[in-house]
């Protein structure tokens, strides 16, 4: 039987794909993301008690590259990292117990990625925010004073002509950017 040579060559086209990307995979984590910069700020300090905690979170993008940003608008696209004064992570909402996959969660819907996504831009030189509820995740019922950063690492960095169609960014080189890492703030919850 003979085996067409387009065939063959596909064959070993998939197979170096393959391996590179095993070898890809098998290189550790994504390197820190250079040239772009995540900051966070209360919109308010301090905060009563039963008030939502409002981050807000700036993305400022000094590359040539626009990031991109798929996310589902009810679910935070920002992993929160949170300590009250003595160091101990405050209990966990329902939704913020099923966001995080806590084995403590109540039954229901894990992680749950029903409704529509969308998609923020960030173009070269540009900045975005982007607001978080951290009480959504978050029980923030009692008084004390709650140390916060965040990190994202889901955007993607496109290599794309000036003036290039938002919606053809696909058809550009692109690559997952590295781990964005914010500030540190300190807010206070207040009775």
């Amino acid at each position: 039987m003979k085996i067409p040579m387009q065939t063959v060559c596909g064959f070993v086209l998939l197979l170096h794909l393959g391996i590179w990307c095993t070898w890809a995979q098998n290189q550790g984590a994504t390197p820190p993301a250079t040239g772009v910069h995540l900051t966070i700020e209360p919109l308010k300090n301090p905060i009563t008690v039963g008030d939502n905690l409002l981050i807000k979170a700036t993305i400022t993008n000094t590359t040539n590259e626009i990031l991109v940003l798929h996310f589902i608008p009810s679910l935070s696209t920002f992993a929160i990292r949170i300590r009250d004064a003595e160091g101990n992570v405050p209990k966990e909402t329902d939704e913020g117990c099923r966001m995080h996959r806590s084995k403590s969660c109540s039954s229901g819907r894990q992680n749950g990625g029903s409704g529509s996504s969308q998609t923020g831009y960030v173009m070269p030189g540009k900045e975005t925010s982007f607001n978080i509820d951290v009480g959504l995740e978050y029980l923030l019922n009692y008084p004390d004073s709650f140390k916060i950063d965040v990190t994202q690492d889901d955007f993607v960095a496109v290599t794309a002509p000036v003036g290039a169609d938002v919606f053809a960014l696909g058809n550009y080189p692109h690559r997952k950017l590295g781990l964005l890492q914010s500030n540190s703030v300190v807010v206070r919850v207040v009775q």
